[in-house]
């Protein structure tokens, strides 16, 4: 390709001068009501309102901590946004809030290098109790005869359920038990039977008049407790297919049985912690009323050794003796 002459280069170079270049080019479109393109290699839109760019930290930047980036420190919205949040070591005060006052009290302490802010004192941690040996605890199950406490504790101990108890012959036997230790007592009953929730609670009602608490260092807890779960539900499965027979308002349970209601309701009138339920030949509800209960009663066991630490330690002055360090 020739080279151009000087006459075609004069001739380029007062065309180009003449053309403006893409700054100064005006939009076609800036009327339009189309947006603007977004930036691209072969577009370029200037910044039209640029954002103000935070101010980079030095060292005396903490004379700026509470204050906001855009406006003034005075609005309430900016002053709550650059407040400092609580932490563990304290709550926030309204000596904190106060941006003014944060100043002084900087100045202050720069001035006065033994000037401190008061803080609460943390409090004094509770004596906690380890023991050396396994938690022993003593439950007592008693009712009736053929109610079925028996095979609960079989079946929580072997691990089946036994063909026949001889259960206890009276009541009253179980009376000359009141000398050792009791965390939990378990009224048992027979949910197929009013009769035997009646006497449980009747015998009880005679213990606690005849003494039965008065050795304990503790109330122990209380529980009524339904035996026989499984040949509840089978009775009332099969008064459920003679239910078309019968009038709407019949009672859902024979009655005979036990039904939760009334079982829960006798427990609150007797004081106990609560109405439990359960199948020994089944093991339905058996968890809840040996697990969950001796869980309750180890943790009330642990609880009365920590206050008689307390107790111990504010006998002797409430001081520890500090070890030494050796390093």
């Amino acid at each position: 390709m020739a080279p151009f002459s000087q006459e075609q280069a004069r001739f380029i170079e007062s065309w180009r001068r003449f053309i403006p270049n893409r700054v100064e080019r005006e939009d076609p479109f800036a009327e339009s009501p189309f947006g603007m393109r977004p930036s691209t290699q072969l577009s370029f839109h200037p910044p039209q309102n640029p954002e103000p760019s935070r101010r980079a930290s030095t060292r005396l930047s903490f004379f700026r901590a509470a204050t906001p980036l855009f406006g003034r420190s005075s609005t309430p919205a900016q002053a709550s946004a650059a407040a400092r949040p609580a932490t563990v070591l304290g709550l926030r005060s309204a000596w904190d809030d106060n941006p003014g006052s944060s100043k002084r009290g900087f100045f202050r302490r720069l001035l006065y290098r033994g000037y401190k802010e008061k803080r609460a004192r943390s409090p004094t941690p509770e004596p906690f109790f380890i023991a050396a040996e396994p938690i022993r605890l003593n439950f007592l199950f008693v009712g009736p005869k053929s109610s079925g406490q028996t095979s609960l504790l079989f079946r929580s101990r072997y691990g089946y359920f036994p063909d026949d108890t001889s259960g206890a012959p009276d009541l009253n036997a179980v009376t000359t038990l009141s000398y050792m230790k009791w965390d939990a007592i378990f009224l048992c009953f027979d949910t197929m039977d009013k009769i035997s929730m009646f006497s449980i609670m009747s015998w009880w009602h005679h213990a606690i008049v005849d003494g039965f608490l008065e050795s304990q260092r503790f109330v122990p807890m209380l529980y009524l407790v339904g035996m026989k779960k499984d040949l509840r539900e089978q009775r009332f499965l099969e008064r459920s297919e003679r239910r078309t027979r019968t009038p709407a308002s019949f009672p859902p349970f024979p009655l005979c049985c036990v039904c939760p209601a009334d079982a829960a309701w006798h427990a609150g009138q007797i004081g106990a912690e609560g109405y439990l339920e359960c199948s020994a030949l089944t093991g339905d509800g058996m968890d809840r009323v040996i697990e969950d209960v001796g869980i309750e009663a180890t943790r009330r066991t642990i609880m009365r050794m920590n206050e008689a630490a307390a107790a111990d330690l504010a006998a002797h002055g409430g001081t520890i003796k500090k070890r030494r360090r050796l390093f």
